[in-house]
């Protein structure tokens, strides 16, 4: 085995091992963004009779899907109302702003987020919410 040969050898091996490290790195980073991307927001607006929960999974790639239940009637005779929609959300400077396909379709529009404490927020746009926000946008 010559000099030559060793030499390019190792510049090969050296460059398969640089090359499989960035590829590591690379998936680390996308993962760390993913899971920075991904929040769910849990909070309540007023309703009709009363107030609605709701749920939202702010998705990476701009999706969101959300579940509300209205209790309606209290006591032995109350009831509720469950709805799900889906549909796209991004951030705005000091704003999220959704557009919902469904049965939100009358909350989609940009909400401004005002941060309480921790984890807590009230948003301010279409409807007013309070609730939870993790992680924080």
């Amino acid at each position: 085995m010559t000099a030559q040969f060793r030499a390019r050898s190792w510049a090969m091996l050296l460059l398969l091992a640089a090359a499989d490290a960035g590829q590591a790195v690379a998936e680390q980073r996308q993962t760390a963004q993913a899971a920075a991307a991904s929040s769910e927001f849990r909070g309540a607006t007023r309703g009709r009779q009363g107030y609605v929960d709701h749920i939202w999974k702010l998705e990476t790639g701009g999706r969101i899907t959300g579940l509300s239940t209205e209790r309606r009637g209290g006591g032995l005779g109350g009831y509720s109302i469950d709805l799900s929609d889906t549909g796209r959300w991004q951030v705005r400077p000091n704003q999220l702003c959704i557009e919902w396909n469904g049965a939100f379709r009358p909350l989609s529009g940009c909400y401004s987020i005002l941060r309480q404490q921790g984890t807590h927020v009230r948003m301010e746009g279409p409807a007013s919410f309070e609730g939870t926000l993790d992680p924080p946008l």
